[in-house]
């Protein structure tokens, strides 16, 4: 099980240098060749199911208060790689309301893409608060995210999964 966290904490930071070289390659005053427009090439399913899912999982997962008959435990990341996984989830989240605001694979102009800036900003706050190694910011953070979620999959009639 620690390994599956070890390879899924390697795969969101990969992508997330990936995305950081990308942007770092396209910001103003750099050199760069107009290319054509892109047309999506993910749903918004596979977004949801490879990129939404597992990061949010990640930051979902992440501190825990777990009460028993024998009393409190507390799970949050402890090292600086553990507070690394989350925070690399949390900009991947940002990254993927991006990806769900483009054009061709946005619902319409208004609704979803509001909620999909609800998502992005929840998961700032979520990446910022796992940069500061604030557990008790992290876990206030679930909640703006959680209800980011929520909205769309009522308003756009998405069942949710049983998992979650």
């Amino acid at each position: 099980m620690r390994a599956a966290h070890w390879m899924l904490g390697l795969g969101v930071l990969m992508f997330v240098t990936s995305i950081w070289f990308i942007l770092a390659g396209t910001r103003p005053g750099t050199a760069t060749a107009a290319g054509p427009a892109t047309e999506p090439v993910a749903t918004v399913r596979q977004i949801m199911d490879a990129i939404v899912t597992p990061a949010s999982n990640t930051v979902y997962e992440s501190v825990a208060i777990i009460v028993t008959a024998e009393g409190i435990t507390e799970h949050h990341p402890r090292t600086n790689a553990e507070w690394d996984t989350v925070s690399a989830a949390a900009a991947v989240l940002a990254e993927a309301g991006g990806q769900l605001m483009a054009e061709g694979r946005a619902r319409d102009t208004d609704r979803w893409m509001e909620i999909s800036q609800e998502m992005i900003d929840a998961s700032l706050i979520s990446m910022k608060a796992a940069l500061d190694q604030d557990k008790d910011a992290l876990l206030a953070s679930g909640e703006a995210l959680n209800n980011s979620c929520d909205n769309c999959h009522q308003l756009y009639n998405v069942d949710i999964p049983d998992e979650f």
